[in-house]
């Protein structure tokens, strides 16, 4: 029996892939939203993005309606970076952000 502090996984869980976002992004931008809610559950926000960024370049368009944002921040701007672009992604929007640091 583990802890449940060491359940990274739901049990019978599938883990999301790119190539489940790239068949979600296909079917539309609702299963593309369900899908990515699913990948933040289950992985967390940073490595949902990184999944996210993944599929976009192998599908070699951004998903969503483009939005560039400033982001200005005196901490950890690339942790809020990922926040900001799995949830804008979520939805429906591919968004581009100028970091201002200090």
């Amino acid at each position: 029996m583990r802890p449940a502090g060491w359940h990274f996984l739901p049990s019978g869980g599938e883990r999301p892939t790119r190539g489940s976002l790239l068949a979600a992004a296909e079917t539309g931008p609702t299963a593309l939203a369900r899908e990515l809610r699913a990948a933040r559950a289950i992985l967390g926000a940073t490595r949902a993005a990184a999944l996210l960024q993944a599929a976009e370049a192998e599908a070699g368009h951004r998903f969503g309606r483009p939005m560039p944002v400033l982001l200005a921040t005196t901490q950890q701007p690339r942790s809020l970076a990922d926040a900001l672009t799995l949830g804008f992604a979520i939805a429906g929007f591919a968004l581009t952000l100028q970091s201002v640091e200090g």
